[in-house]
């Protein structure tokens, strides 16, 4: 009989954060308020995955390769890299926070000492910051002109920008993967949508094609089946669900309705050319969808740089221009919080249309295939599949970020031109040598 080992977590992390607000002309302080962060259900993956591969690392690839070629690396310097001041007030969820909402009021990078004129960046202390033995003790301070405005969340993530650039859009390291099946992958286009327990996929088609529809049952792990093959053939461009039938949009202005069996029960046409992309919203029983239509829309912006609200029988309620004006994303889903979620390539994005500054975050899923995602909201985690065929593919849960942090002040915090501020993060682990 083997017996279960259990291991403990030596790195045990606290992290406590602590603003300070100063009178700028008398140096006087006047307010003070501290609290500590949870450690994201990202950073405790990270931490685990980071000790697994320091043993693995070296070790044979006839070893290493089946599990260690399909899942992203973490590595050291991915674990956080900026602290970050935004406007966000919603409460604390340690298990299911992947990214930091809300918008920007200031930043302070750690890797160096920032030279930036944004007027978001404080800069790094080396004079008072330290590091020892169980602490790291982080001080960031902002000027007069930097950092204004009132904030309530304080973030802590991985940014792949420049120490110095403090540009809105965030750009994260990678996202990490799970393995759910590993049948060697493929490098076709995918689209995947999540119903209940299953993962539906079909090859995403610019052209008519009768290829089948596939699922893959989260629950009992089984192989790729088909779920059907359609009577006659058709482009695929998107795919979503509304937990009964799928939703099916086609290189034109057409959406298709098919059953579990393959019935096709009804064709929507939308006043949306060259669909590419869809997501059905159950809450609010629309559609959102994108286009590669590269002419104006109605609202005289590019038809591939908005997101279209449709209702149930196509018509335009809502265009919506992207905030980051890339015609390549397609539209993927929804998180939690409304934030939507779109794909290009390898790349994954979100844009919070609610907000108004901080509100785009990416991060990449692994590059060695071309991966169809898929969001599952209560979670915000994704599902993504590479595939060539039925006996060759591969199946993955994505983690958007290694780490994401946050702490939620008691009350908003309000920093003006007549202020200056001192931020200090102290983030307390475990002394190697007193183990």
């Amino acid at each position: 009989m083997i017996e279960k080992v259990k291991f403990e977590d030596l790195m045990k992390f606290r992290g406590l954060v602590t603003v300070e607000l100063f009178d700028a002309q008398t140096g006087k302080l006047q307010e003070r308020v501290q609290k500590e962060n949870f450690i994201a259900v990202g950073n405790k993956k990270w931490w685990a995955l980071l000790q697994r591969n320091s043993i693995i690392n070296k070790m044979p690839s006839a070893l290493k390769d089946v599990l260690q070629s399909f899942e992203v690396w973490p590595s050291s310097d991915t674990f956080f890299n900026r602290i970050c001041l935004t406007d966000y007030t919603g409460e604390e969820e340690p298990e299911k926070e992947w990214y930091l909402p809300g918008n920007l009021i200031g930043a302070i990078d750690i890797r160096n000492i920032a030279t930036s004129t944004h007027a978001k960046a404080g800069v790094l202390n080396l004079n008072e910051s330290f590091i020892s033995r169980e602490l790291i003790h982080l001080v960031g301070d902002f000027s007069t002109d930097k950092g204004n405005g009132v904030f309530q969340s304080i973030g802590f993530i991985n940014s792949s920008e420049a120490y110095n650039s403090y540009g809105n859009h965030v750009w994260a390291n990678l996202g990490f993967t799970e393995v759910l099946k590993y049948l060697g992958g493929g490098t076709s286009s995918n689209l995947i949508t999540k119903m209940e327990k299953r993962l539906i996929y079909c090859n995403y088609v610019a052209g008519n094609n009768s290829t089948p529809f596939y699922y893959f049952d989260l629950e009992n792990g089984e192989d790729l089946q088909v779920l059907f093959t359609p009577s006659s053939a058709l482009s695929r461009t998107g795919l979503a669900n509304n937990g009964q039938n799928l939703y099916v949009s086609q290189n034109g202005y057409t959406i298709r309705e098919y059953a579990l069996d393959g019935t096709l029960v009804k064709t929507i046409t939308t006043q949306v050319p060259g669909l590419q992309g869809i997501y059905f919203d159950k809450e609010e029983n629309v559609f959102y969808v994108t286009s590669s239509a590269s002419g104006n829309n109605p609202i005289d912006f590019p038809w591939n740089m908005c997101l279209y609200k449709l209702n149930e029988v196509g018509e335009i309620l809502e265009i919506i221009p992207f905030l980051l004006e890339d015609p390549s994303y397609r539209i993927r889903g929804r998180l939690s919080d409304g934030t939507f979620v779109f794909q290009s390539a390898n790349s994954i994005l979100f844009q919070n249309f609610e907000r108004v500054d901080y509100s785009i975050y990416s991060f990449q899923v692994p590059t060695t295939n071309t991966y169809g995602v898929t969001v599952e909201k209560e979670n915000n985690i994704f599902f993504g599949i590479a595939f060539s065929s039925i006996t060759n593919y591969n199946i993955i849960k994505i983690y958007p970020a290694a780490m994401n942090s946050r702490v939620l002040l008691s009350a908003p915090q309000t920093k003006t031109n007549a202020q200056t501020m001192k931020v200090t993060y102290d983030l307390y682990y475990t002394d190697w040598t007193k183990l």
